[in-house]
């Protein structure tokens, strides 16, 4: 559990530079932390589904992408 509290966004923030600096398996380990405490946080999932493939993790990228929360506007038939 972390020791300060971060928003998803911040979560997000420091997935990203970790992404950046090519870091991916410390950016998948902040992704899932973030998703623990925001699981309908969308843009850790995205973030996650990203290193995933960087990782070329690609059926896990993919069940990322599935597991999005539906839009709160979107139309379910």
């Amino acid at each position: 559990m972390p020791s300060q509290f971060l928003s998803s966004e911040e979560y997000d923030e420091r997935a990203h530079q970790l992404y950046n600096e090519g870091r991916f398996d410390d950016a998948l380990s902040v992704l899932k932390e973030g998703l623990a405490l925001y699981p309908t946080a969308v843009e850790l999932h995205v973030g996650e589904g990203y290193a995933r493939l960087a990782r070329e993790e690609y059926a896990w990228a993919r069940e990322c992408a599935q597991e999005l929360p539906p839009h709160p506007r979107a139309r379910v038939p």
